[in-house]
């Protein structure tokens, strides 16, 4: 993608204030290879993190780039590795697939602001060095990664019932400068009632250990709801809320987020949408932010 970030975190002028670019950001850029019949899969490239199914789970991510609430607990997005996807049992009473990933747990995630950036484009004035001049993003790479791996039933399932463990080492998005060592076990679900009502809830507890030596205890809730109603609209309200505990000096991070889309299908290749948010979160200086999108979806191309 390319885009236009107002407050670009890579440079600053001399009042403190963050600097404006454009910025070429490399978001789901992957080769696949896998077989129809056996549903073996794997890719490698740059891919959405398979935080359990969160992609399938959350409602809004599919305009919520920045601000997404898979964001919330590892800080990144996507991430670039390899990723491996087949069945675990072949019972067709008692299916289940196993998922693995091993990536570099954050090596372009430069800011919540600049996920992704390779390169940017200066557009302020007052900064000689980048303004109209290519400059590269913060590519150093810090000894990060991340290892998932997702055990549950298939996504063509009913009622999908699986578990998950992470582990990694990734760049600390409150600090770029540092890493975090943490780990996750999680369950979900996801029931569906025809191709009509979708609903996923998601949990997952563990720890972060900091390099500046702070130690906490998590905890993650992750519930969405989908609905396909009259034929024309689609409902998706999903929230994620989570309590960060730091066992040394006792104190509490707590937060939350709620976001909601309002779809109208114009037809199959044509779509109108209004999303809302709202965000409060103690890790960011404890902000609320709240918001509208209105976002239109096209596609192009032959189908297959």
């Amino acid at each position: 993608s390319i885009d236009y970030e107002p407050s670009y975190c890579l440079n600053t002028k001399e009042d403190g204030t963050r600097t404006s670019a454009f910025q070429l950001r490399l978001m789901d850029n992957w080769i696949g290879f896998g077989t129809k019949k056996r549903r073996v899969n794997f890719w490698l490239g740059n891919r959405r993190v398979e935080y359990g199914h969160n992609p399938r789970i959350d409602a809004e991510s599919n305009f919520m780039n920045r601000n997404s609430l898979q964001v919330r607990d590892l800080g990144f997005w996507w991430d670039l590795g390899w990723f491996f996807k087949a069945p675990l049992v072949k019972n067709p009473e008692k299916r289940l697939d196993i998922t693995l990933q091993l990536s570099s747990g954050g090596w372009l995630f430069n800011g919540n602001p600049s996920q992704g950036t390779i390169m940017f484009l200066g557009s302020d004035k007052e900064i000689k060095d980048t303004y109209m001049s290519p400059t590269f993003g913060n590519m150093r790479y810090n000894n990060t990664f991340l290892s998932i791996a997702h055990i549950g039933s298939p996504t063509y399932s009913k009622s999908e019932l699986s578990g998950f463990v992470i582990i990694g080492n990734i760049r600390d998005q409150y600090n770029l400068d540092s890493t975090v060592f943490l780990n996750r076990i999680g369950i979900e679900n996801i029931y569906k009632f025809g191709e009509k009502i979708k609903i996923g809830n998601q949990f997952s507890t563990g720890t972060n250990h900091y390099q500046d030596g702070r130690n906490m205890l998590t905890a993650h809730l992750n519930n969405s709801f989908d609905w396909y109603f009259a034929k024309k609209f689609v409902l998706s309200i999903c929230q994620y809320s989570a309590i960060f505990h730091d066992y040394n000096n006792k104190t509490n991070i707590i937060d939350y987020s709620i976001v909601g889309g309002l779809g109208y299908i114009i037809n199959q290749n044509l779509k109108l949408r209004i999303n809302m948010f709202y965000d409060k979160e103690q890790h960011w200086n404890s902000r609320t932010h709240n918001g509208a999108y209105l976002q239109l979806i096209a596609g192009f191309g032959k189908r297959p």
